[in-house]
């Protein structure tokens, strides 16, 4: 099986129990022990949103369960509770999606 990329958008919101510097506090902790649950290998592009406690990853994943397993072993997912809310999109190449729409004419599946 090939590899999957995985968008995966961490947002953590602040409740009245976190302070802006506790939010600070858990993405720095995150940020050392993130590499030992997820190998940098896997990660393909990890980005702050301004302005926003957000923050978004391009992973790359053999399954949907191994990011899954890989997700709930994060500080974060554990500190944060409910705070923290993710979205995750499955992605693949778009020459692979080309690849099916002409397909899909020429077999007038559409």
């Amino acid at each position: 099986m090939g590899f999957v990329l995985f968008l995966v958008w961490f947002k953590l919101g602040l409740s009245e129990t976190m302070s802006q510097k506790q939010a600070f506090e858990a993405w720095t902790r995150e940020s050392k022990e993130a590499p030992k649950v997820i190998p940098r290998e896997r990660v393909k592009g990890l980005y702050k949103v301004a302005g926003k406690q957000e923050v978004v990853a391009l992973l790359d994943f053999d399954s949907h369960q191994a990011l899954d397993e890989a997700l709930s072993k994060l500080t974060l997912q554990r500190e944060a509770g409910h705070s923290l809310k993710l979205e995750i999109t499955p992605l693949y190449p778009h020459a692979d999606f080309i690849e099916y729409a002409k397909m899909a004419l020429e077999d007038k599946l559409a």
